[in-house]
């Protein structure tokens, strides 16, 4: 068995958003959102100097992040796992 995968990817929702968004972790750190407030595209949103250094990570390997946006955009448009 080999090593558990990183990346984690959960949809959400809360106040700000009008619509539901993805929540992008490595390991247990927050890395950055994907919400469709945009109708025209996708929006990647990352955390401000404000947030908690403890909380999540400025620091991931490129191709694990283009994993994770994929796999959110997936989830968000209900096309996961299709090929």
């Amino acid at each position: 068995m080999g090593p558990e995968n990183p990346l984690k990817v959960q949809v959400a929702s809360d106040l700000v958003h009008e619509k539901v968004f993805a929540e992008i972790y490595y390991g247990s750190k927050f890395v950055a959102l994907v919400s469709q407030e945009d109708h025209d595209c996708f929006l990647v949103e990352l955390p401000g100097p404000e947030a908690l250094k403890e909380q999540l990570t400025r620091e991931i390997p490129l191709q694990a992040f283009q994993e994770a946006l994929e796999m959110a955009v997936e989830r968000l448009t209900g096309n996961e796992g299709r090929a």
